[in-house]
């Protein structure tokens, strides 16, 4: 039986430092799990501010990520990249697979935003894109000015929060470690339930998501059984279902020295995964030139 405890800074340090020592040597995937237990809402809360706090203190970072992400039915192959990141929401990506030697750089503070890609195979052509547009976007639930560790951050710590303030939900974690890394291990268990929107004129699911602060293809998948494929399916007037939670379930191991998500599965409302991430060899707050988003860097293939 899992029990209710409050997770303050202090005791956290210790039950880190004791997660570590119960480690195995760096490298190992993950530890056995120590005791598993409940969070009330006061330790979910702080959670949420450790998060918050580390999220903002971001300048920069750089990681390899691997991800899997579920389009309709089908969840579809791994996906590896290298990624770049720095404010003001400045990106630059290159893949490693699938296809291999494609690049692609966003960097917010330029005239127009828009999304410059190197194919990196036949043709191999450099196009500018509308980083929202389907082209940009097919192939990923986020476009790549939001694949940032700030989306995570931010979906984790909206859905801790919606559970300690309405607790219909809970969390649970243990300590471990994840690549030779302390973590904490958080289980978040989310109720079905949401509400509709009305689609104002003008507006298409990107829209709608901005104005809740949502993302898109979170709606999009919650709707599925209208039959909607994109996010222009749906016409102005239509009812917009929005679930209140990211999905049933969740798994994230959370940096303990960062307080920044290393790897999360997050699951549907029909119980199948949905999305999982994998944050390797992450490095933050580098001092990051802005040339490293430029797209005549000579070290790039643009």
């Amino acid at each position: 039986m899992a029990r209710v405890v409050s997770v303050v800074p202090g005791a956290l340090c210790l039950l880190m430092a004791a997660a570590a020592l119960a480690g195995g040597e760096p490298g190992d995937s993950i530890a056995q799990p120590l005791e598993r237990r409940v969070l009330d809402a006061d330790a979910m809360r702080q959670i949420v501010r450790e998060v918050r706090a580390a999220d903002a203190a971001i300048q920069d970072y750089t990681m390899i990520m691997m991800k899997r992400e579920r389009f309709g039915d089908e969840l579809q192959p791994p996906q590896k990249l290298f990624i770049r990141w720095a404010r003001p929401q400045r990106v630059y990506l290159r893949y490693f697979y699938p296809n291999p030697g494609r690049e692609a750089i966003f960097d917010r503070s330029r005239s127009g935003a828009s999304l410059v890609v190197h194919t990196g195979s036949f043709p191999d052509l450099t196009l500018e894109l509308d980083p929202y547009g389907d082209l940009a976007t097919a192939g990923s639930h986020y476009p790549i000015p939001d694949v940032s560790l700030h989306t995570f951050a931010r979906i984790l710590s909206l859905n801790v929060s919606l559970l300690a303030e309405r607790g219909d939900g809970r969390v649970e974690v243990a300590e471990e470690t994840l690549w030779g890394r302390p973590v904490l291990h958080l289980w978040l268990t989310m109720p079905a339930g949401g509400r509709e929107e009305t689609l104002r004129p003008g507006e298409t699911l990107w829209d709608l998501a901005r104005r809740l602060k949502r993302d898109m293809y979170e709606i999009l998948h919650h709707n599925a059984a209208r039959g909607w494929d994109e996010a222009d399916d749906p016409d102005p007037g239509d009812q917009v279902y929005v679930p209140t939670y990211y999905g049933s379930a969740a798994e994230v191991w959370l940096d303990a020295e960062l307080k920044l998500p290393l790897k999360a599965r997050f699951f549907d409302h029909q119980g199948r995964l949905y999305e999982e991430f994998e944050h390797h060899q992450l490095k933050v707050n580098q001092g990051i030139r802005p040339g490293d988003f430029d797209s005549s860097n000579p070290a790039y293939n643009f």
